[in-house]
């Protein structure tokens, strides 16, 4: 969410995580060098077929940006 915010063209910006569909956490690329729930264990209680990729979060915030980029007037 701070990355989002960081890269948003709107002098306010509000993330809302973990809403409607989650799918649990989104751990950033340098969490998987320190490990832990988030990167290790996460996905198997949200039964997801595997873990998330390390690029994942990067891809999501590349994403969003570009999105509230396209909303901008």
């Amino acid at each position: 969410g701070l990355a989002v915010k960081a890269r948003s063209p709107y002098p306010h910006t509000l993330v809302a995580g973990y809403a409607n569909g989650s799918i649990g956490y989104l751990p950033t690329a340098e969490a998987y060098a320190i490990g832990g729930y988030e990167v290790g264990q996460a996905y198997f209680w949200y039964h997801l077929p595997a873990m998330i990729a390390p690029t994942a979060a990067r891809m999501v915030e590349d994403r969003v940006a570009a999105l509230l980029e396209q909303t901008k007037g």
